[in-house]
């Protein structure tokens, strides 16, 4: 990329146009980062989610791209959530939810579809780019506080671990997990360029660094799978030396830091039971999933409704429009969905997946070009990445997290790249290619 194209392409992203997806999904995921309390809270998302709604409906196209397999099982997904309402415990929580969630599925993959059809999948990535920025500063600018790590007996001894500006070291972790892929792709794009290299070589060990800091395993797992898909991704001879690079650094830090085995080992102990090195592996989510897998048992065919718990059949809605308060906390995102939504429910959610991923393989084999291969391997593995965290953390249901309005808005730039690659493949080909 030319200096001038740099140039140009930094303007138009700087564009009032081009600030309305990434300013909004700051607003909408960053109600945890607490210098942003003000700008971002729980109901200017719904704002900012109608607003990004109702400008693509005046577009007169909104539908437009809905048209293929996914979507018609994404339609009876949803429409099966919502039709959870008529047999639901909690019946108006259950309208509540699903009517937001429809709302945010297809605005939120609108928006992701018209960043890349915008802008073109170079800068399919940069919508994240304020994200990454204000997840950073949080990083540096922050400290570390008290968290309650639980033991055997599910009492509760005090810990203390890095957060940042951010309440809660998990989503601090993920903000961090959110980031990463931006980095990655920014540091790829500008390899050539030796003093960008090094800029966003930086700015990525430090996304990492605070990553390991935070100790938030669900997190590190999803940046696992981002890491795992762009190191696949490359040519043999480029894996080769990120492979080597990787070891390179790795020694230097070990030879210039006064750490010994002893400290290495009691550091990963430390990372793989969150901060006891006494601890169970999975101490923390024991009788969470246990709660969660006894529930979806009993959910049966059509599950207690979407949204709802079993057995908490009371339910008021707060001034922040939100239920947080509601309900207890299911740890697993699938298992939410069948307690919820029933088998029935999760054999579409199971399908919504396989077709989700089927695209991804498909886009990565087809693509020719060996950059868009690499975007498309960090998104794949980001994917992969979030579905695995959505096993520790049942963000799924939950139209309104950080999470779930991440995760659809990326389908929506894997959306926005299908549609450009059709049309290159109709252009090489001279006829029409549908991949459904």
């Amino acid at each position: 990329m030319t200096g001038l194209a740099t140039k140009e392409a930094r303007i138009k992203l700087l564009s009032l146009d081009n600030l309305i997806i990434p300013v909004s999904l700051v607003i909408m995921t960053g109600t945890s980062i607490t210098f942003l309390n003000t700008l971002s809270s729980a109901n200017n998302r719904w704002i900012i989610l109608i607003s990004l709604a109702v400008a693509l409906l005046l577009k007169r196209s909104f539908f437009k791209y809905f048209d293929n397999s996914l979507f018609i099982i994404l339609y009876f997904y949803l429409g099966w959530c919502f039709s959870t309402s008529f047999w639901s415990l909690v019946p108006s929580l259950s309208f509540m939810k699903s009517v937001m969630m429809i709302i945010a599925v297809f605005t939120l993959i609108r928006t992701g579809i018209e960043w890349v059809r915008v802008n073109s999948w170079t800068y399919a990535l940069d919508y994240l780019w304020l994200l990454a920025l204000f997840s950073l500063l949080a990083g540096f600018l922050g400290n570390y506080a008290p968290y309650d790590v639980a033991h055997e007996t599910m009492s509760y001894q005090t810990t203390i671990l890095y957060q940042g500006l951010v309440k809660g070291t998990n989503m601090f972790g993920m903000l961090m997990s959110m980031s990463l892929p931006f980095m990655i792709w920014q540091t790829y794009k500008f390899w050539s360029n030796i003093r960008r290299r090094i800029f966003w070589m930086i700015l990525t060990g430090s996304c990492l660094f605070f990553l390991i800091l935070s100790i938030s395993r669900s997190a590190i797992i999803m940046s696992c799978f981002t890491c795992a898909g762009f190191f696949f991704s490359l040519k043999f001879n480029k894996r080769l030396k990120t492979f080597l690079l990787s070891v390179i650094i790795s020694i230097l830090i070990l030879l210039l830091l006064p750490f010994t085995l002893e400290d290495i080992s009691g550091g990963f102990r430390k990372l793989v039971f969150k901060g006891r090195s006494d601890s169970s592996l999975f101490v923390s989510r024991q009788i969470v999933w246990k709660q969660s897998l006894d529930a979806a048992m009993n959910a049966g065919f059509i599950g207690f409704g979407y949204g709802v718990s079993e057995g908490k059949n009371e339910f008021t809605i707060g001034e922040k429009l939100q239920s947080y308060a509601y309900g207890r906390e299911k740890g697993n995102s699938q298992l939410a969905v069948m307690e919820e939504t029933g088998i029935f429910g999760l054999l579409l959610y199971l399908l919504v997946i396989y077709f989700l991923l089927s695209k991804l393989l498909i886009l990565f084999f087809k693509a020719n070009d060996p950059d868009l291969k690499v975007l498309i391997g960090i998104l794949f593995g980001l994917f992969l990445g979030l579905i695995m965290h959505s096993m520790l953390e049942a963000w799924w249901s939950s139209p309104g997290s950080p999470e779930s309005i991440y995760f659809w808005m990326l389908i929506g730039v894997i959306k926005g790249l299908e549609i450009l690659s059709l049309k290159e493949w109709h252009k090489e080909n001279h006829g029409r290619s549908k991949l459904y």
